[in-house]
């Protein structure tokens, strides 16, 4: 055995270095634990689940459906200021033009508004949010009643609600994902 102090040879026996004096440690050094030469699996992040095909569905149909909201109210809008310059000179009849050119531009401005809300409900459907979710579905029922209540003035209007049926149901199928 050798000091650990001064490294000369001991005796094993010994509790004290007659050399320098240092005490010997007596116990036994700690058991080596041997290190593994198989590094531990890397830690893998887990993937997003991935988002349903009737939410994909519904975003996309929203967002066609907003462009064209978007740009019908810009149409509705440009209309209706064609129509309150350009008759509202007429005697007589020129301010029941201006009253219908003002709410051709503010059906316009709602056809408008509506569109770009169908736009941010796609969105938010495309990121797999509940609230685009809820800002769908609420769309399509306001626009079911609207559409309902025109039927009769507006036929083709039961396509609008069948396409507004659909996107409810596409949202419904999915609705457990969005979070």
């Amino acid at each position: 055995m050798y000091c650990h102090r001064c490294g000369r040879q001991v005796p094993t026996d010994a509790l004290f270095c007659p050399f320098c004096g240092q005490q010997l440690v007596t116990s036994p050094p700690p058991p080596i634990t041997p290190v593994s030469s198989i590094p531990p699996p890397p830690v893998r992040p887990t993937a997003p689940e991935a988002r349903p095909l009737s939410i994909t569905l519904a975003a996309i149909l929203y967002y066609i459906f907003g462009a064209l909201g978007i740009l019908g109210g810009l149409g509705v809008m440009a209309i209706g200021g064609l129509v309150g310059v350009s008759g509202g000179w007429i005697p007589f009849i020129g301010g029941l033009i201006g009253v219908i050119a003002g709410a051709g531009i503010f059906l316009g401005f709602i056809i408008l508004v509506v569109g770009a809300l169908d736009v941010v409900a796609g969105s938010w459907l495309m990121k797999s949010l509940r609230k685009g979710g809820i800002l769908g579905i609420t769309l399509s029922i306001i626009d079911i009643v609207f559409s309902a209540a025109t039927i009769f003035i507006l036929p083709f209007a039961i396509i609008g609600i069948l396409i507004d049926i659909v996107l409810v149901i596409l949202i419904a199928v999915g609705w457990n994902t969005l979070r």
